[in-house]
């Protein structure tokens, strides 16, 4: 993510809160985490793909940061439209290597925030 070439504001913005997102795994940085994360975020976890809301995630959040071991987001593609942005990029972790991975964003009081993600 960090040799992505922004080609606006909006794009670098949007590849910061992704980086942001590593970064609070990889540090295990709740704080971190939340301050990318929409109010109404819908955040997908675990093989069953269950969805979590904000409140629910933060719960099982730290045993989460455990379980995932270093992150990292590579090949990003960012499609924006308006107020709302998709990120398609590739998932690498120590569970699970080259997985398909998308987030969605939403732009709120000027800041992009993440509202899901999505493997």
């Amino acid at each position: 993510m960090r040799d992505y070439k922004p080609t606006n504001p909006d794009e670098a913005a949007i590849i910061s809160a992704i980086i942001a997102w590593e970064e609070s795994f990889n540090n295990a940085d709740q704080q971190k985490f939340l301050s990318i994360m929409a109010d109404d975020a819908r955040i997908m976890h675990g093989v069953q793909r269950k969805i979590f809301s904000k409140e629910e995630y933060v719960k099982i959040l730290p045993e989460r940061i455990k379980q995932m071991g270093i992150i990292k987001f590579s090949n990003p593609r960012i499609i924006i439209e308006q107020n709302l942005a998709t990120v398609k990029a590739i998932y690498d972790g120590e569970v699970v290597v080259s997985m398909p991975y998308e987030f969605e964003l939403k732009k709120i009081k000027g800041k992009w925030l993440i509202l899901s993600n999505a493997f």
